[in-house]
This record gives structure tokens, sequence and C-alpha cells, in this order.
């Protein structure tokens, strides 16, 4: 069967094998992690129900408040804990 000339990126197809994430030391551990960027480690907590939630980044892009990802109170802004 002649080659198609197409390649593929290390790890798309399922015979490549797993690929080593090349951030994996920079990102939060799983339970620490942003609830918005997922990368990030909480720093801000919500004014309103105090749930840890976003990183610093991401409050600042929040700054005027939302809704809780964690419970859906609304909130004014944010505390740095």
């Amino acid at each position: 069967m002649a080659s198609s000339g197409m390649t593929f990126s290390a790890g798309t197809k399922d015979h490549d094998g797993p690929v080593a994430s090349t951030s994996a030391a920079a990102s939060a551990p799983a339970e620490d992690a942003c609830l918005y960027c997922k990368k990030e480690r909480r720093m801000y907590e919500t004014d309103g129900c105090g749930h840890e939630a976003a990183c610093k980044k991401c409050a600042m892009k929040t700054a005027t408040g939302g809704k809780c990802k964690v419970c859906g109170q609304l909130f004014a802004g944010w505390r740095q804990m």
C-alpha cells in the first residue's frame, strides 16, 4: 500500500502512545487548580460565599464578580486568600 504522505503529530493516534505534557511542572495540582483556566493555583475566593475558585489572572478578568463556579451564588468581587 502506498503512503499518502500524511504525517501526524505525536500523540494524535492511539498507537503513538502517551505524550508527556510540557507544562506539567508549571501547572497546579488538579485539586488546587483554578476553576476557570484549570492551569494556575487558586489564590482568590469569592467575597460572597467564600469559595476558593480563581488564580490571579482569572480573578482580574472577572474582577466585577459573577456567579460562583462551586455553588452558583452571585458575588461582587474577589478576596485574596
